[in-house]
């Protein structure tokens, strides 16, 4: 496998005929699974009511389907038509594996849902699923060999078959049907695909792929990588870039949130937690700055956590607590979800702000980090390091951390209790998807008011705490101020 193009390669002629061939024989599974979905009385909305089911997605209604009928088919023969010549029997078979693997489990993973479509109904693959199982193995092991095994391939052609892939992915997982839904209600179509967390997971995932097909990590990461830039510029230049994809990205969320219309609760969460990203965010530069503030200027005398790094580690560092907060914000409208995730992360909290305490404590110890007396910065430097004393040991932030991870807990117990009544209200739905539904997307009046209690604890958790530890970092900064304007 090579990114390097091979002109020998591109410049050998098209197999037409190995082209005509997969061509036909791919359309020929779609058509027949549209006929087995007419057959069986389920291939326009018309036909899936005279059936008596008031809910469900009929056959033309999958826009995936589409997608395979004028996307996926073309690509394919395509490549084949350019690469077959070149593919050997042992990667076609490991490729052919791979497809039936991914496609057995993917087939496997849509029957847990109750919800009725041409290929699956009372949780069975219908024959037309069958005949779609089959289409999608040829489709993902032509696709796994072009991306894995063929040697030749121009940037040119991969990134076009890349974008081609994950906008068929996109329309797949019912993304577009969810787009559309927001501006024509469909009755008999009540799924939220935009809130689906197996169609968000399969996006990150494929798209993520393809990037790391395409380009590799590195080259992801070289877009921050500018050696123009100071490492404290850099951090400044990442911060902004951050500040504006979470306010965009939690905006968004929000008016989202509206139009399809989910709770108040889910409402509120989602701008409380992008107003804590965006206080925590500050706060980190903050420290960081104030940090460097309590030690000599030489930055040998600075203790290496001070300093600023690998840039590669720092973007990865920036970039996990960024999607952390847009994961919770998405996850709002699950308050299992949403208050299992800030339980894990205020118990991080509390080890991390341990962990900087010690730290600290033994810099301001160690007699290399410290300022001389005869040094002009000296008087400065020991007020400063008074109020970041005042500020880490003698306020209780571990206290207000167990506190916290305590009201997040409390949260957690109260959903998962919300969770297991609605599931058995339901008789746990018969099968575990429509029971994850259930917790995702409403149950029971009973149950809703144990969320709304939930909502009411994991919300009323995340205002005290900031409202404190706001406090404490206004006074921080109030003193800091008194001492540089003093000095």
């Amino acid at each position: 496998m090579t990114d390097s193009p091979d002109r020998s390669a591109e410049s050998m002629p098209f197999a037409w005929t190995s082209a005509a061939v997969a061509f036909a024989f791919l359309e020929s599974f779609v058509v027949l699974q549209a006929f087995l979905a007419y057959e069986d009385r389920f291939f326009t909305v018309a036909q899936m009511h005279q059936r008596g089911i008031k809910a469900g997605l009929p056959f033309i209604w999958h826009f995936g389907m589409w997608g395979d009928f004028v996307l996926i088919s073309v690509v394919a023969a395509y490549v084949i038509g350019r690469y077959f010549d070149r593919w050997r029997m042992r990667s076609m078979i490991v490729s052919l594996a791979v497809g039936f693997v991914v496609a057995g489990l993917l087939s496997w993973f849509y029957t847990l849902s109750s919800m009725p479509e041409a290929h699956i109904q009372n949780s069975a693959l219908t024959s037309a699923g069958w005949v779609h199982l089959v289409y999608m193995a040829v489709a993902i092991a032509v696709f796994t060999h072009f991306f894995f095994f063929s040697k030749g391939i121009s940037s040119r052609l991969l990134r076009v078959v890349s974008v081609l892939l994950f906008i068929h992915v996109f329309v797949g997982t019912h993304m577009a049907l969810g787009i559309l839904k927001l501006f024509s209600p469909l009755d008999w179509y009540p799924q939220q695909p935009l809130g689906s967390a197996f169609g968000l997971v399969t996006l990150v995932m494929v798209g993520s792929g393809l990037v790391w097909r395409n380009f590799g990590l590195r080259w992801a990461l070289k877009l921050f990588d500018q050696p123009e830039r100071t490492t404290e510029q850099y951090l400044v230049f990442l911060d902004y870039v951050c500040k504006n994809v979470s306010v965009g990205y939690f905006v968004s969320r929000f008016f989202l949130a509206i139009r399809l219309g989910e709770t108040p609760f889910s409402m509120v969460l989602i701008a409380l937690v992008g107003c804590v990203y965006q206080l925590g965010r500050r706060s980190v530069r903050q420290e960081l700055e104030i940090g460097r503030a309590v030690f000599p200027p030489d930055q040998a005398r600075i203790p290496d956590r001070f300093r600023f790094g690998d840039r590669t580690a720092i973007t990865l560092e920036v970039t996990a607590f960024m999607l952390l907060y847009l994961t919770l914000g998405w996850a709002a409208h699950c308050i299992l979800v949403a208050s299992a995730c800030m339980f894990v992360t205020a118990c991080i909290d509390l080890n991390t702000r341990r962990l900087i305490n010690n730290n600290i404590r033994e810099d301001f110890a160690d007699p290399r980090y410290a300022p001389l007396p005869n040094e002009p910065f000296y008087g400065v430097i020991m007020e400063r390091r008074v109020v970041a004393k005042w500020f880490l040991f003698e306020l209780p932030h571990l206290q207000k951390e167990a506190l916290r991870i305590a009201g997040c807990a409390a949260a957690l117990a109260v959903a998962n209790y919300s969770y297991f009544a609605g599931a058995q209200e339901a008789a746990f739905c018969s099968y575990v998807s429509d029971a994850f539904n259930c917790a995702l997307y409403g149950r029971s009046h009973g149950a809703y008011d144990m969320d709304r209690i939930a909502y009411g604890i994991l919300i009323g958790t995340l205002i005290v705490n900031e409202l404190v530890t706001g406090w404490w970092r206004r006074e921080r900064g109030r003193r800091l101020a008194e001492i540089s304007a003093g000095a």
